[in-house]
């Protein structure tokens, strides 16, 4: 029997990644908000999060590059160290400490999306990157959706219950990772696509990445907060998250194949448009029931966007393949953290 291929061996450890990464993302704000802390600390902590992730990606991508082979290991190494560090968010509480797990959180974080994105690209073919990288999304879709319900009604027994639970996923994460077979280094190909990512396209892609990212990190940070605020018990918080990330689902599918027929760029457009649309609503609804429905919209167009965008990233030099998805997911949680400020 042979061991798991890139593609199933993330998509598992993703989805049980992105599941657990619930409790760090949309509970663990509740709960430091009803343990007293500001919402100005509540977005410090995640601005730390997303700082470390964003000034470590780069770097992690390049690891990854640089030990094709054994890749699987750094995946590995960065699971169970969220494990172990989302305890510690739980039980070793203050201001001070929250910080600092906060910051180690992200850093820990940072090697996951580049290298497992690279791992899928390698094992894919070219014309169908975007649908490589839809269907590895859907994983983190599929996660996020059945994260959010689970956490949310297990919050409502014990919110420090729900960190066990997301510890736990962290550790059988770690599983499919040492059970895997990393592909070995490609031979540099490409020379000239390598060039070209270093142009100012390049460069425009990215700032969008960021300005997304930061919409997304104020969404992620506050919309619980702001659920709570209005009366949605921690169940409704997740089922409202859950919402969006189950139209994810089916449109990263969608709009990675439409990423590949009629360009990346097109469903980038058509996603930020989207989006622009979604946030205005955020302004204006003060009951939580219709929140099931407007972030729905919000998978939809989260979906076309980062599926095409991942997709941008892995068309070129093959053996940079992490190299640029540490610069895309770099990007991202810079946006983030600065939303989360």
């Amino acid at each position: 029997m042979g061991r798991p291929s890139a593609f199933s061996s993330s998509f598992v450890s993703y989805s049980l990644a992105w599941a657990a990464q619930v409790a760090m993302t949309i509970f663990l704000q509740v709960y430091l908000y009803s343990r007293g802390l500001s919402v100005v600390q509540v977005g410090v902590i995640g601005g730390l999060n997303g700082g470390a992730l964003a000034a470590f990606q780069i770097e992690a991508g390049g690891i990854a590059d640089k030990i094709a082979g054994k890749r699987n290991y750094l995946v590995l190494v960065s699971v169970i160290g969220r494990g172990f560090l989302i305890l510690a968010m739980a039980y070793l509480y203050s201001f001070p400490l929250e910080c600092v797990w906060a910051t180690l959180y992200g850093t820990a974080t940072a090697p996951f999306l580049p290298t497992t994105m690279a791992m899928v690209s390698d094992e894919g073919k070219g014309e169908e990157t975007g649908k490589n990288m839809g269907k590895f999304r859907m994983a983190g879709s599929l996660g996020w959706t059945v994260g959010n319900l689970a956490f949310g009604w297990i919050a409502l027994i014990s919110i420090k219950l729900a960190f066990i639970m997301a510890a736990a996923l962290n550790f059988s994460a770690a599983l499919p990772m040492v059970l895997h077979q990393d592909k070995p280094k490609l031979p540099k190909r490409a020379e000239k696509a390598h060039k070209k990512n270093l142009t100012r396209a390049f460069a425009y892609f990215l700032a969008s990445v960021f300005l997304i990212s930061l919409t997304t990190g104020a969404g992620n940070q506050f919309l619980p907060v702001y659920l709570h605020e209005i009366g949605a018990s921690t169940f409704i918080v997740g089922a409202v998250i859950a919402s969006g990330s189950a139209a994810e689902i089916p449109f990263m599918y969608l709009g990675g194949g439409l990423s590949d027929r009629i360009g990346d760029k097109v469903m980038m457009i058509s996603g930020s448009i989207i989006f622009s649309i979604i946030y205005l609503l955020y302004s204006v609804i003060s009951v939580p029931t219709p929140f099931l429905f407007v972030q729905a919209g919000r998978g939809a167009a989260y979906a076309f966007y980062h599926s095409s965008s991942m997709a941008f990233t892995q068309r070129g030099d093959e053996s940079k393949r992490g190299t640029y998805a540490g610069w895309f997911n770099s990007s991202a949680n810079a946006g983030i953290m600065a939303g989360s400020f």
